[in-house]
């Protein structure tokens, strides 16, 4: 075979090995390069925050003024693990094990900003609250967590008052409690459990799925959550059926003003519900209210008749509401009433207060 028949081959598989190193550099330097969060960068600032290929250059003070975990790491004359002095003098770089995501939330609250923002201008999103809650959580700023609970009490309430009070639209993505119940593990806080557990009892096989967050990073409940769902999902369906019945019972329409009529209504409804005619009721959407199905079946009943349902209606939530540690298989103390302070541990393991004195623990109100 001539030497120009070798050529062609020659030349292929040269491209191909060329294009393979090229490819190999790209990744490499992929993998190398950093992202600069433009608004989360400031000139004048001395620490570099590095987070999953994300860098944020931002000030000291106010990281150590809310933080005593940053306090430690950036204050103490003994180096710190993932902490290093750069190039920059007075510069000081940290790679942090969180998400960007994560990191980015806690920044925009603590850091000033470089663009013009209205207060109250809508509600704070909930993945930026469960991320704030677990930052601050890690970092030890015990105001944050405060005001992340509150936040997330009213989306999972553990009050009569909250209950009473909580909006009536459906959760963009009901597995966004399967969030909510490992934060409440995490940060042990029981008194998210009740309300998470029983939404997430309505997501039926999807349960397994989990719960992606902006980022991408997939949450999963333990093993012993999701079997703790799986009896709960039992208890709340008996719960319900339980709270239809009692719709039904006499006193309700004591001030019924056509008997007659009324009466044949209400059994053909009560009839087509537990038949299976009109679907909903052997579910565990507790809170799925049985006053639309009654509005939309039986339109024509007396305004005292309706007027009753609708409060019936509301009772048995509340009942259901009062039951539910008991009813997903957990212990909350206090469920349904304010809650106490909460103790919170001594955070001068590294440090002393402004004052100099050491502290044996706080109270939060």
């Amino acid at each position: 075979m001539s030497e120009t028949a070798l050529e062609p081959a020659d030349s292929a598989s040269e491209e191909s090995a060329r294009a393979a190193f090229w490819e190999r550099a790209r990744r490499q330097r992929e993998a190398t390069s950093y992202y600069h969060d433009i608004q989360l960068c400031f000139s004048d600032a001395t620490i570099i925050l590095k987070a999953q290929r994300t860098i944020f250059r931002v000030y000291k003070g106010p990281l150590v003024q809310h933080s005593p975990v940053f306090r430690v790491m950036l204050d103490s004359d003994l180096p710190q693990p993932h902490t290093e002095q750069v190039a920059s003098p007075g510069t000081i770089t940290v790679e942090l094990h969180d998400s960007a995501y994560d990191v980015r939330c806690l920044l925009r609250l603590i850091m000033p900003t470089n663009r013009l923002r209205l207060s109250g201008i809508r509600d704070t999103p909930f993945d930026e609250v469960c991320a704030c809650l677990r930052m601050a959580h890690k970092y030890q700023i015990d105001e944050l967590i405060e005001q992340s609970l509150r936040l997330l009490r009213n989306w999972y309430p553990d009050t009569s008052t909250l209950f009473k009070d909580r909006s009536n639209t459906e959760p963009v993505n009901p597995a966004r409690a399967i969030a909510v119940v490992n934060l409440a593990r995490l940060i042990e806080a029981p008194s998210l459990l009740p309300m998470a557990i029983a939404e997430c009892c309505t997501l039926g096989s999807e349960i397994v799925n989990g719960y992606k967050r902006p980022d991408g990073t997939a949450e999963h409940l333990s093993l012993f959550d999701i079997g703790l769902c799986f009896q709960a999902k039992d208890k709340l369906v008996e719960a319900r059926v339980h709270a239809f019945q009692q719709l039904f019972e006499s006193r309700v329409r004591r001030g019924c003003t056509a008997p007659a009529v009324d009466t044949a209504y209400f059994d053909s409804f009560y009839f087509d519900v537990t038949g299976g005619a009109v679907p909903g009721l052997y579910t565990p959407n507790v809170w799925d209210s049985f006053a639309g199905y009654m509005s939309a079946r039986i339109p024509g009943v007396c305004e005292a008749c309706k007027q009753a349902f609708i409060a019936e209606d509301l009772a048995q939530q509340q009942r259901i509401f009062d039951q539910l540690p008991t009813l997903v298989g957990v212990t909350v103390e206090g469920w349904g009433t304010p809650p106490k302070p909460r103790w919170r541990p001594c955070r001068n393991f590294m440090f002393r207060h402004s004052c100099g004195s050491q502290c044996r623990g706080t109270m939060d109100s």
